[in-house]
């Protein structure tokens, strides 16, 4: 992408004249790339056996020295990659957007990745882990009568217990 001048210089040469100072700035796009897989274990770690996640959105917001502000969104494809490209030299920011039901593993500390944009720069790795919420059910059963006559009815209690560490959600 040309980013000087704007358009062309109009140059006009006399016989024994030298023009200098036409200039000419030029850069490549740069791309961010990054992994979504779900964390299984919750070591903030891809670890073998831990799946990727499709369908999942990612933010980059950030100002593009060459446009201005930007903010978009990828959704991660099957292989759960995801990748912004045609990005101008700049600084930007990326995070996924929260799911209920999901905690974020990696990256560590606020759950987003800063990273600067050069010309024709590609930055791999920015992967984000999640551990999906899992409650621990336990169910038991009860029948009064033990024993039912003919045309007599009996009644079952069921008894749902959460043992933790998360809430269950939709029981029914």
């Amino acid at each position: 992408t040309q980013t000087f001048p704007l358009r062309c210089y109009t140059i006009i040469i006399n016989s024994g004249t030298v023009s200098e100072g036409n200039d000419f700035g030029n850069f490549q796009d740069g791309s961010i790339h990054g992994l979504k897989y779900d964390d299984l274990n919750g070591n903030g770690v891809q670890d073998t056996g831990e799946p990727p996640i499709a369908g999942w959105t990612i933010r980059i917001t950030g100002f593009d020295q060459h446009t201005g502000p930007v903010d978009r969104t990828e959704q991660t494809m099957q292989d759960g990659m995801y990748w912004f490209t045609e990005l101008s030299p700049g600084q930007y920011r990326v995070c996924e957007v929260q799911q209920q039901g999901w905690t974020q593993t990696q990256p560590p500390q606020d759950g987003c990745y800063d990273i600067t944009v050069t010309s024709g720069s590609q930055s791999f790795g920015n992967d984000f882990g999640n551990l999906q919420h899992a409650a621990d059910l336990s169910i038991t059963k009860s029948v009064s009568p033990i024993e039912a006559r003919v045309g007599e009815f009996v009644v079952y209690t069921v008894h749902v217990k959460n043992n933790g560490p998360f809430a269950a959600m939709n029981v029914v």
